[in-house]
């Protein structure tokens, strides 16, 4: 099946955000629902996040905000490296996720806060450590 310029879109996006973990959980995903695969890459990653009008950052951070208010922590560490791959400082990110204690609560933004330290630690971003 040949795939469409939407998902091949997708690809380069989804790749771009969450490098080769990220191109190796859609394969996982596609293993075990290849059409829900299929759906996300072309009509989430090809169609709405590859729209002008934002760049990925803004984009990623929207997303981290929205993982977060949700307390979708292993969404909110994955969206914490796609938004520091694709150019968000770790202030940005602290500053997200931060906000989201007015919106989304305390406890949604300190586990929030505590996925993202994770992520800092992996990446050596943590001063101390």
């Amino acid at each position: 099946m040949e795939s469409s310029e939407a998902y091949r879109r997708g690809e380069v996006i989804r790749a771009e955000v969450f490098g080769e973990e990220g191109v190796q959980r859609a394969r996982r995903l596609a293993r075990l629902d290849p059409g829900l695969a299929n759906y996300i890459m072309e009509c989430v990653w090809g169609g709405i996040l590859s729209r002008p009008g934002l760049d990925r950052k803004t984009r990623e951070l929207i997303t981290l905000a929205s993982v977060t208010s949700l307390g979708q922590l292993p969404e909110v560490e994955q969206h914490v490296n796609g938004a520091l791959n694709v150019g968000a400082t770790k202030g940005e990110v602290i500053e997200c996720i931060v906000q989201m204690a007015v919106y989304a609560g305390r406890p949604a933004c300190l586990n929030a806060m505590h996925a993202a330290e994770k992520v800092f630690r992996e990446r050596g971003l943590l001063d101390g450590d």
